[in-house]
């Protein structure tokens, strides 16, 4: 599983429970009661002003972890759709090979080496790999190859 249908399964997931989130039953408000001046209407009164509280709290957080539930998969289904899978191959600077222009330099030289200079982003182990090849069909030397990587 590629990395754009991870993050577009997790932020449906993600969407989902902060949906789920909202519908959480956070209790039912206390009412305050009376009971002619004894101490049972002072400690009632406080309990209820407690769960009153926590109350509002629960639904504080609620609403918290709903939304950032939601923002977050929000996020990562955007990055998944913005995520661009098909990146450019890059191609050596020069290629006996495949005889493909490389797009990243403007145009193809006779020599390989000015091409790597104008490149923007290098396969080094690609254009080592490509030098070598010109080295075993004695296309280049060993020195040249030498001078080549060392300007990479």
């Amino acid at each position: 599983m590629n990395k754009k249908v991870s993050f577009s399964l997790v932020g449906i997931a993600s969407i989902v429970l902060g949906v789920i989130c909202f519908f959480f039953d956070i209790g039912r408000y206390a009412n305050l009661e009376s009971y002619g001046g004894d101490a049972y209407t002072g400690i009632q009164n406080a309990a209820a002003r407690a769960a009153n509280n926590i109350q509002l709290l629960s639904i504080i957080v609620k609403c918290g972890f709903g939304f950032l539930l939601i923002i977050t998969g929000l996020i990562l289904i955007a990055i998944a759709v913005t995520k661009n899978t098909n990146n450019a191959q890059i191609v050596p600077a020069y290629s006996k090979v495949n005889e493909t222009k490389n797009p990243n330099v403007a145009e193809n030289k006779e020599n390989p080496s000015e091409d790597i200079e104008e490149m923007d982003e290098i396969d080094y182990v690609g254009t080592i790999r490509e030098y070598q090849k010109m080295v075993e069909n004695g296309e280049m030397t060993e020195e040249e190859m030498k001078k080549r990587i060392s300007r990479l």
